[in-house]
């Protein structure tokens, strides 16, 4: 089977090559402008069973047929005898050569596929293992609650009341990590659904509000909500937006510092579509780990970051349940200075 495409590659520098040459696993030779053979490795050599010389045109290492899809401007894949062909264009002039045994492509597509499946059969054991684990932590925090309180009369000593308040909170917050780590489990393995019900925007945000206030007067920052007046009905499913935004406004406060701002927007767009936007004036992210924040157990580099308890999950989980609704999750952040958070859904979820 043979194939060939239209192409650049990427630059490669000039000079000798052939010092590490032979450290390649592959066979590797590059030809001058004419197509003339310039340097190769042994593996190249061992690959093509013939002897290489300076000089030979690229139809004598790897035969009319494949020189014939390799002209200039053009990239070569090919298999060909049980061998990988690849044949790259160099922009200053020339062109690069490659060759591998197709049994090691071969080899290397079955472990990328036995690592896939491998990851299907985590994702698939976590969320079976939703009621194994959610069930006596809730039994756990249940039970502490009644203790706290007193339902059934007074601890004799303060001190396990102060105990059983940290059974309580640790319990609460173990319960929060597992359901993070279930939740992503369960949207990689597919077996989330959606249960759509219409929706006020004020009272979904305004519930978000409600469930964070502790959290705001313990941090010490301002909490304001801004909403554009008559905003329509809205489709979807209230739990899981609820939990998009509450994961955005958690980790806004989190690092927003006393005496900071969170603000929480929602507004129409020209296309009809609805966008939340979550901001704040807090520590903020660093622009490489922009990107390591928004993947599974990513979390940012800086100190402030590694100081704060979490999985790391909120972000990647948020971005994914505003997905399953048909819409996107974008980030924009300047290191100390704040974060904005925007997650936008389709005309399509917005009623009337």
């Amino acid at each position: 089977m043979l194939v060939s495409g239209m192409g650049k590659s990427v630059g490669t520098s000039t000079g000798t090559r052939a010092a590490w040459l032979d450290h390649l696993p592959d066979g590797v030779a590059y030809f001058d402008d004419s197509f003339r053979l310039v340097e190769w490795n042994a593996r190249l050599a061992s690959m093509v069973a013939k002897p290489l010389l300076a000089g030979l045109p690229l139809a004598s290492v790897i035969g009319p047929e494949l020189a014939a899809l390799a002209g200039p401007g053009f990239c070569l894949a090919a298999v060909e005898g049980g061998r990988c062909w690849r044949g790259d264009p160099i922009p200053e002039g020339g062109y690069a050569l490659s060759c591998r045994d197709a049994a090691e492509g071969a080899g290397l597509r079955a472990a990328l596929g036995a690592a896939e499946a491998s990851s299907r059969a985590k994702s698939d054991f976590l969320a079976n293992m939703s009621h194994e684990l959610r069930t006596p932590l809730n039994a756990i925090i249940g039970f502490s609650d009644v203790i706290h309180s007193g339902v059934f009369g007074p601890i004799g000593n303060a001190r396990y009341q102060e105990y059983v308040l940290n059974i309580n909170q640790s319990g609460r917050h173990l319960l929060a990590l597992i359901n993070d780590i279930l939740d992503l489990s369960k949207v990689e393995a597919g077996r989330v659904e959606l249960h759509e019900e219409d929706l006020s925007i004020h009272d979904l945000v305004g519930a978000c509000f409600r469930m964070v206030t502790e959290m705001v007067m313990q941090s010490g920052c301002l909490l304001v909500m801004e909403a554009d007046e008559g905003l329509p009905m809205l489709r979807g499913d209230g739990r899981r937006l609820r939990q998009v935004l509450l994961n955005l406004l958690s980790n806004a406060v989190k690092f927003t510092p006393e005496g900071g701002r969170v603000s929480v927007r929602a507004r129409l767009e020209a296309d009809g579509g609805l966008a939340i936007t979550v901001a704040d004036t807090g520590t903020g992210i660093a622009p490489d780990d922009i990107p390591l924040v928004m993947e599974e157990y990513g979390r940012g580099r800086s100190e402030v970051v590694r100081n704060r308890q979490g999985t790391g999950l909120g972000l990647p989980l948020s971005q994914r349940l505003v997905a399953l609704h048909g819409g996107r999750l974008d980030l924009t952040s300047v290191l100390g200075q704040g974060t904005e958070v925007t997650f936008r859904l389709p005309r399509e979820r917005v009623l009337g």
